[in-house]
């Protein structure tokens, strides 16, 4: 970076700069590691879903092609979370 026009540059001005060259850094490196991107983003989907107790909708599960026993850990946190929430609605009857 030119030295000269960095100095010009308000504290504001420059932290935007550095955020622009971080974000066009990170799309070509994303550009050039697909698989890696593609990988990061499938566990941390898995990740999400378990951290969420929710379910991935068809179409991820076929993007990433995630497996049964994959899955598995997502649906036994349901169940458990299903079943705990029942006795607790039938107690209070």
């Amino acid at each position: 970076m030119d030295k000269e026009y960095y100095k010009d540059l308000t504290k504001e001005e420059q932290l935007v700069y550095m955020d622009a060259v971080r974000k066009t850094y990170k799309k070509s490196w994303d550009a050039e590691h697909p698989e890696s991107v593609f990988q990061h983003r499938r566990a941390t989907t898995l990740k999400r879903c378990k951290d969420r107790c929710s379910v991935p909708t068809k179409n991820t599960v076929e993007k990433y092609k995630f497996t049964k026993e994959e899955l598995e850990p997502i649906f036994n946190l349901l169940w458990k979370n299903w079943t705990s929430g029942s006795e607790s609605d039938s107690s209070n009857s």
